[in-house]
């Protein structure tokens, strides 16, 4: 297994990198390979989208910032998609949000999040306190929908959204 294991991490068409008496890897070699690799990823992402440099950077057309939040959002509405208005922590039209649903007992109960005008039944059992569940959803101005079957026994979090874009 770690003979396949290693012959993963060593790139197709290059040179095998000096192992160690193991026949492994060192990890200095797999976090140069890593490193290479996310550096051919990057490569591919600026081709695609058009951005010449990393996101935020002089030159750069990709323009994305992250904010963190984990705040509860009110949901008072039982076993029907809610619109939550999501402006007052910042959210924006198009912004990509992430919400985590979680249920307060031990039965299953449903919960679910969509885009506000979606008919996607985008909703599933979440079973028990240690259970939850984080779906990305696009804000339309500023709102999304969240189906929760028990609001009193459920609680819905605003993880934090992505602002920006990459044109």
């Amino acid at each position: 297994m770690r003979r396949r294991v290693a012959a993963l991490l060593v790139r197709k068409g290059t040179q095998q990198p000096a192992q160690s008496r193991t026949g492994i890897p060192t990890l200095d070699q797999v976090i140069t390979d890593l490193y290479g690799r996310l550096a051919t990823l990057q490569q591919r992402v600026a081709t695609i989208t058009g951005a010449t440099g990393p996101a935020g950077a002089a030159g750069s057309d990709a323009v994305l910032d992250m904010t963190e939040k984990w705040q509860s959002l009110a949901v008072s509405t039982a076993e029907v998609w809610e619109e939550v208005d999501l402006s007052d922590y910042g959210v924006s039209d198009g912004d990509l949000v992430w919400l985590t649903l979680r249920s307060k007992v031990g039965g299953p109960l449903q919960g679910g999040a969509r885009e506000v005008g979606s008919t996607l039944e985008r909703r599933g059992p979440l079973h028990g306190d240690a259970i939850s569940c984080t779906l990305p959803v696009v804000a339309h101005g500023a709102k999304v929908e969240v189906y929760l079957e028990n609001p009193t026994d459920m609680v819905v979090y605003l993880n934090g959204y992505l602002h920006g874009s990459l044109a």
